[in-house]
């Protein structure tokens, strides 16, 4: 799928622009890639992530210029929470980069914002399935709320997380997780420099726990959340990859959608990559852990069951994700 194919009004010279910036910077990153990376999951993996922040970036810190190319108008997706065209840089990004990857002939991918798996190729041997979210809160950038991140997550077919990372769009943050463990990094993308960083989760008690949920879930008749949300304000509107980043460097404590739920294609990439890095990730309805090797093949293969929501909660330690679990439970 290409940028000319989402029905917002562009220039066919302005898009053809567009194609050829975010290709060009897709294949300049997975140069600079190829040079540090061993494996081609990482490979792919990490070269999405830069050349995402290295697109986006500029892009989210101009004031207005989204609006003034219409990259903010809406091309589907549900109500209250519709896609974007931007979405289409980061995406288009990730398609050329897996174009030109050994991993070509042997993934499929599902994109946020596009309702099925995918493939580039016409006979592909399936070992790998990755999940991409190329701007996580798209909603909030005219509201110039600075909480965008892309994700990715690549598995193999028995559900084992091979490789992912979350990359912040609106900092220099960035989360790889590899084979042998997650690292955290400041990526900057103007002089080229990716410097690992040490995570600070933060030591504060469990009394005046921060944490991040969708402020809009405090507006759902339909799913009614406990009373302790509406007493005790979420410290940013947001959940998915800002959430983890915000709580690995102390900022938060916790990100919770504790009753509708994170849609399973995104929660199989902030959930696992969040377990990867080491915080503590439970399903919010029972509080037990999330067999994540079991679902994500099952979502695959497009098992009903593995396609419902799930409550979950991501907190900097377990005694953190009990006292909030046991706070909305009992308020």
């Amino acid at each position: 799928m290409s940028i000319t194919e989402h029905p917002y009004d562009i220039p066919a010279f302005e898009t053809l622009l567009l194609h050829a910036t975010v290709a060009h910077e897709a294949r300049f990153w997975q140069a600079f890639v190829e040079q540090q990376k061993n494996t081609e999951p990482d490979k792919l993996t990490l070269a999405t992530l830069l050349a995402s922040a290295a697109i986006m970036r500029p892009i989210l810190a101009l004031d207005d210029i989204a609006q003034q190319t219409r990259l903010l108008c809406t091309i589907g997706g549900p109500l209250g929470n519709e896609h974007r065209g931007i979405d289409a840089l980061p995406a288009y990004a990730f398609e050329t980069i897996l174009y030109h990857s050994q991993l070509k002939h042997h993934t499929v991918f599902r994109i946020e914002e596009r309702n099925k798996f995918q493939t580039l190729s016409d006979a592909p041997t399936i070992d790998y399935a990755v999940f991409v979210d190329p701007v996580d809160e798209t909603s909030e950038i005219e509201k110039k709320q600075p909480l965008q991140t892309t994700g990715i997550a690549l598995f193999n077919m028995k559900g084992t997380l091979v490789a992912g990372g979350i990359a912040s769009l609106v900092d220099q943050t960035l989360l790889l997780c590899e084979a042998q463990g997650p690292t955290l990094y400041d990526f900057d993308e103007k002089a080229k420099t990716l410097t690992k960083i040490q995570s600070t989760v933060s030591t504060r008690g469990t009394d005046d726990i921060r944490y991040t949920m969708l402020t809009r879930r405090l507006h759902d008749p339909y799913n009614p959340l406990p009373q302790y949300f509406r007493d005790h304000q979420p410290a940013l509107d947001a959940f998915g990859g800002i959430g983890v980043l915000n709580i690995l460097t102390g900022t938060l404590d916790a990100a919770i959608d504790p009753v509708k739920g994170q849609p399973p294609y995104e929660a199989y990439i902030w959930g696992v990559l969040a377990e990867k890095a080491g915080l503590v990730v439970r399903d919010a309805s029972t509080g037990k852990t999330i067999d994540w090797k079991k679902r994500i093949p099952a979502y695959s293969r497009g098992e009903p069951w593995a396609s419902k929501r799930i409550p979950i909660i991501i907190a900097k330690d377990i005694v953190t994700a009990k006292k909030l679990l046991q706070k909305a439970k009992y308020s």
